[in-house]
């Protein structure tokens, strides 16, 4: 396993448990509320939800091209954000190798 693997692991894995976090003090709706409080962070929301159309066309190209399942990776992108990002560039680091888990341990 490779420094960017362990590297991208590390970013999601913390990610991933800051969005619990959110979660479980504002709940799911209460986080999407304060997203849209006013017009400084409907911008902000905007602006991420252009990044992240774009990036999943950006994922779905490349995970053509490495024959992974482009529409499963762009759905992941479209649906979680920097999660599904995030999982999509670890599988990629292991597209070609045979290798088709990430090992753990």
């Amino acid at each position: 396993m490779n420094g960017k693997v362990i590297a991208l692991g590390l970013v999601l894995l913390a990610f991933v448990a800051y969005t619990l976090q959110v979660v479980i003090e504002h709940g799911f709706v209460g986080a999407f509320t304060a997203a849209v409080a006013n017009s400084a962070s409907v911008q902000v929301v905007i602006d991420l939800v252009i990044s992240v159309i774009l990036i999943a066309i950006w994922v779905y190209r490349d995970a053509s091209t490495k024959e992974l399942s482009a529409p499963l990776y762009a759905t992941l992108v479209l649906c979680l954000g920097s999660i599904g990002t995030l999982i999509y560039l670890i599988r990629r680091e292991f597209a070609g190798t045979g290798e088709v888990t990430i090992p753990i341990g």
